[in-house]
């Protein structure tokens, strides 16, 4: 009768244990959802952001060989301080200006990655295999809720940094708007 007892005491020190070991693995699953949807928007910004500064790159080639249209900068005075090439380029440097700010966030988004992961099999091993059930799910749930946490604020900086990419890549997309229409007007 005493063991029914310690059992039921046991049982009554953690009664929501269960539901709250399910909602945490449950929110654990969702956490690696957002940290991939998040590598897959990064992933993205890498490649469109390639893509606009090589567009820009083909039409500045093609700019730069047209020697009939050297003249266009008279429609642009301020840059006549400049020599004839810098004329020509400065529009895909600031492109390429822009895509290095872009790939920048980017990357370091995509650098996050120091992600907690729990339970932590090695403390479970040596600390808590010969501890009763209850008491080791809720040192686990305890463990499940720092890493939480933690990944939280991790996921929210890796989310910056994507978000601030995107931004970029939207400047970086008006930049090659405003170099086809320097070529429009030469």
């Amino acid at each position: 009768m005493k063991g029914v007892q310690q059992v039921k005491h046991h049982n009554d020190k953690f009664p929501s244990l269960n539901l709250a070991f399910d909602i945490s693995q449950t929110l654990f699953a969702a956490q690696s959802q957002r940290i991939n949807a998040i590598d897959t928007k990064a992933n993205f910004v890498f490649g469109a952001a390639t893509g606009l500064v090589g567009t820009g790159l083909i039409m500045q080639s093609v700019l730069l060989a047209d020697h009939s249209q050297i003249a266009c900068t008279s429609t642009l005075k301020f840059l006549r301080v400049f020599p004839l090439l810098v004329q020509r380029s400065l529009p895909l440097l600031l492109l390429l200006f822009v895509y290095i700010f872009v790939l920048s966030f980017a990357y370091i988004s995509y650098r996050i990655r120091d992600f907690q992961e729990t339970p932590n099999l090695g403390v479970i091993l040596q600390n808590y295999l010969d501890k009763d059930e209850k008491e080791t799910k809720a040192v686990v749930f305890q463990m499940m809720v720092n890493a939480y946490e933690r990944n939280e604020h991790l996921i929210s900086k890796k989310a910056t940094y994507t978000n601030s990419a995107f931004v970029f890549l939207l400047i970086e997309a008006a930049m090659l708007v405003v170099l086809i229409v320097f070529q429009a007007v030469c």
